[in-house]
């Protein structure tokens, strides 16, 4: 049945033959950026902040556990944060793709993403979700997807991790945030989310959740989620996203 299927896999290859997710050119195998459009990328440097993810500047010295200004004021809800570049240029252009191409793309944002988690992955000692946050039932409604799902369900056929897609519920509906500031994002989300009755049947106790989205901006919404997922019992709380936003200034993000 294996070598059945790898024959068709090769006729299917013949008929549409792989192609850049971003360009379009030849390339070894569905799902894959071509090396010039992967040049285009930029990865999320180090030393990072072992908190939040947020790079420091290459000529600051930071040790395994140092924490940035923000996470030092303000510790977040989750534990970790991971993601696959930094926002803009070629990631932005796919992520919108993303969004308002009906999902397109998603297999190759979540090979990104993996490559970013896969590390962080090995040192958690307790069983692991994907959870992709939720959008409000009208949105999705006339959305007709939601980006973070689709990342969600890639990530975890990519990595083996078991997805729960509908462990969150958005309580209610709320302004796209952004038209906010940080602050603004803060309470725009506060309350907006849950833990949906009956998700699970033992709870989250003794296992890992790690959220996820596509653009990290200031973090309200992911730590809005992962406050609820902590008062729900999770023992870890980690997030991972397809960017990064550095300088937030003027970006739609969550």
């Amino acid at each position: 049945m294996l070598r059945m299927g790898n024959v068709v896999g090769r006729f299917l290859d013949f008929l549409l033959p792989p192609r850049c997710t971003a360009c379009g050119v030849r390339v070894e195998g569905h799902g894959l950026y071509c090396a010039d459009c992967w040049a285009g990328f930029d990865p999320i440097g180090t030393p990072a902040c072992v908190r939040c993810g947020f790079p420091f500047p290459v000529d600051v010295a930071a040790g395994e556990d140092t924490l940035c200004m923000t996470c030092l004021a303000r510790p977040p809800h989750y534990d970790w944060a991971c993601a696959g570049a930094v926002y803009g240029g070629m990631v932005r252009g796919q992520i919108l793709r993303l969004k308002y191409g009906r999902g397109q793309g998603g297999v190759a944002l979540a090979r990104l993403m993996a490559m970013a988690l896969r590390p962080k992955l090995s040192s958690v000692t307790y069983p692991v979700r994907l959870v992709p946050v939720p959008l409000h039932y009208r949105r999705l409604r006339m959305r007709r997807f939601n980006q973070a799902h689709i990342l969600a369900r890639h990530l975890g056929h990519l990595t083996g991790v078991e997805v729960t897609p509908h462990l969150l519920m958005r309580r209610r509906s709320t302004p796209s945030q952004g038209q906010f500031g940080r602050k603004g994002r803060l309470r725009n989300v506060r309350g907006a989310f849950g833990v949906r009755p009956g998700a699970l049947s033992h709870g989250l106790s003794g296992q890992c959740v790690i959220l996820v989205d596509d653009v990290y901006t200031t973090g309200a919404t992911v730590g809005e989620c992962a406050r609820v997922l902590r008062r729900s019992g999770a023992a870890q709380i980690g997030v991972v996203t397809a960017a990064r936003v550095v300088e937030a200034a003027g970006v739609e993000g969550r």
